[in-house]
């Protein structure tokens, strides 16, 4: 499988009570521009809470290409402009979310090819 740069990325809100909204990311792309982009989520869905890195490393048979899963909490709903942040190729990912074990979330880089 070829690998591309891409962010993959899926929301879970409407937690009872709460006014938060849960997002998951998983980022492919060289480590420094990971950096960048990171930084540029946080911003566009600032105040950011519960960072939670999930996996990340090198995407092997790649010159370079990384990958990066996480998670975040933001009262954000959505961002305003996604492409401000990352002017490439997004996909929302319906298969990132919660699941009992965090172990399942982590299927999602075999269908993927990046472990």
């Amino acid at each position: 499988m070829t690998q591309q740069r891409r962010i993959l990325w899926n929301r879970e809100y409407n937690f009872q009570g709460e006014n938060v909204t849960r997002w998951y990311f998983l980022i492919v792309n060289a480590q420094r521009e990971i950096t960048g982009i990171r930084k540029k989520i946080y911003e566009g869905l600032a105040p950011v809470d519960n960072i939670e890195d999930l996996d990340k490393s090198r995407v092997k048979s790649t010159e370079g290409l990384y990958y990066d899963l996480f998670r975040l909490e933001s009262p954000k709903p959505r961002f305003n402009n996604p492409l401000g942040i990352y002017n490439g190729k997004w996909k929302r990912e319906r298969s990132l979310y919660t699941r009992e074990t965090d172990l399942s979330l982590l299927n999602i880089l075999e269908r993927e090819g990046l472990a």
